[in-house]
């Protein structure tokens, strides 16, 4: 009799411990489905951030160089997980080139290691079109 009494405690034993073991694993697995989403956008801001510091110092920088605001947009896109180099886009109106000639430079010393100078200026012919099409436009009165 004691055989039987205690095969049937093995069994209860056994149950139970299945029982919390599928517990844990459930709990594991909700837990990773909350937490990795989660500790993922807390990485992407944290690297959106310190793009938005890098773009303010830039622009600090380049007020100073011109003493005072300029035509120059500065864009900083930050390091993604798998690709680690991020990148600043320096980039000027048509007909307004020279700034960014002057400007590079300065640009250059206020990155850190790891993001990579894209520059873009305007399209000179666009801009020259555009002036031809406004003048060729008739008078309303």
């Amino acid at each position: 009799m004691d055989s039987v009494e205690s095969l049937g405690a093995r069994a209860r034993s056994q149950w139970v411990e299945d029982t919390n073991m599928t517990t844990i694993i459930v709990t594991l697995l909700i837990s990773a489905l909350v937490l990795g989403p989660l500790l993922w956008r807390i990485g992407a801001d944290a690297r959106r951030n310190r793009a938005d510091v890098i773009a303010a110092d830039i622009r600090s920088a380049l007020s100073h160089r011109f003493r005072g605001e300029t035509y120059l947009e500065v864009h900083v896109t930050p390091p993604r997980v798998f690709d680690h180099s991020g990148r600043v886009t320096l980039s000027a109106p048509s007909g307004y080139e020279w700034l960014i000639e002057r400007a590079w430079r300065d640009v250059m010393s206020r990155m850190p290691t790891g993001y990579e100078l894209v520059l873009k200026a305007g399209d000179g012919a666009s801009g020259s079109r555009r002036a031809t099409e406004v003048a060729r436009l008739p008078r309303a009165a």
